[in-house]
């Protein structure tokens, strides 16, 4: 089972690899997200899991049977997206909330 958001984000912060304020972005974009796919493609996303980048970005990770999608949030900027559903889609991500997600 994966841990909540908010426990994996204290582990990242523990290991110093991202800064606080990454983190806080990368909560706010991952649950603003999840809101947007289940809005836009009809799926409602588990909890992901979370991986610290070299660059100090936060990667998102959603794997299943059906999908599977991965979220980049970088310390500053849009977050990007890619996503594969028995078809390839992705595109950048921001928090207006205005756009929709699309599949390419």
């Amino acid at each position: 089972m994966v841990e909540s958001l908010e426990e994996q984000i204290v582990k990242l912060l523990s290991m110093k690899v991202p800064e606080r304020e990454t983190a806080n972005r990368a909560v706010t974009y991952i649950k603003t997200f999840q809101k947007a796919v289940s809005r836009d493609w009809k799926i409602v996303l588990d909890t992901p899991k979370l991986e610290p980048c070299l660059d100090g970005s936060i990667s998102a990770h959603w794997k299943t049977e059906v999908y599977e999608i991965l979220l980049n949030v970088p310390t500053d900027g849009p977050a990007h997206y890619s996503a594969d559903f028995r078809e390839r889609c992705e595109g950048d991500y921001d928090l207006t909330g205005n756009r929709k997600l699309t599949r390419v």
